[in-house]
């Protein structure tokens, strides 16, 4: 059970839950509160990572929001994006992405629009920052516009104008953003603004990537 925080409300809801999940050996969730307060069944609690469609990470969102993130990293909207959400990290196999884009761009139909390649994660220890830097280092030595490498890894808000004025506009209190709030509402609008997801990981726990670009509809 989960996406159904039942703290509050008429009780309606929870009392229909707890109708289908009376006679249930027992119910796991990542979270209590989502279960009616006087479920007489065995609980198993875990974390899980999952779609949530109400969260930041996952809501639908309009375009202007979707643009205002784009013009914020330089790419543009009129053009294909493709793109790999990843840790950086070796085992993601970036490089495939890197590879597979230029090889794209050498049969591209001419006359057709130049499409961009935006790889984006957000790191998490040393080694990720140290993949990081390599890899902008290898795209300035490739020399290629299209090649996009960036890190989501705000500690605080840093939102531009533009982004707070859209991000209102979506009923969003841009007041109460804190950095990983503006990196879950970035990365959404990365990658609903993408025409094609590539995930060649070579290991992974589960593929939370997969299941957001499906979930976005890619």
């Amino acid at each position: 059970v989960n996406h159904g925080d039942l703290s509050g409300g008429t009780g309606e809801a929870e009392a229909l839950l707890g109708s289908f999940l009376k006679d249930a050996d027992a119910v796991a969730t990542w979270d209590r509160n989502y279960l009616p307060a006087d479920l007489a069944v065995p609980v198993v609690a875990f974390p899980l990572t999952g779609i949530n469609p109400f969260s930041l990470k996952e809501r639908i969102l309009s375009q202007p929001t979707i643009g205002a993130v784009f013009d914020k990293y330089g790419l543009d909207a009129s053009r294909p994006v493709i793109l790999q959400v990843a840790r950086f990290h070796k085992d993601k196999d970036i490089l495939a992405s890197l590879s597979a884009f230029l090889r794209l761009k050498q049969t591209w139909l001419r006359g057709s629009p130049v499409p961009q390649l935006v790889v984006v994660g957000i790191p998490i220890s040393g080694g990720d920052w140290q993949f990081y830097h390599r890899l902008r280092q290898l795209v300035e030595e490739v020399g290629d516009s299209n090649i996009h490498i960036l890190a989501l890894n705000n500690q605080y808000a840093d939102l531009t104008d533009e982004e707070r004025l859209v991000f209102t506009r979506e009923g969003i209190d841009v007041a109460s953003i804190d950095g990983v709030a503006q990196n879950w509402l970035e990365l959404n609008a990365l990658q609903r603004g993408a025409q094609v997801v590539l995930h060649p990981s070579v290991r992974e726990a589960f593929g939370m990537a997969v299941a957001e670009a499906l979930w976005k509809g890619k």
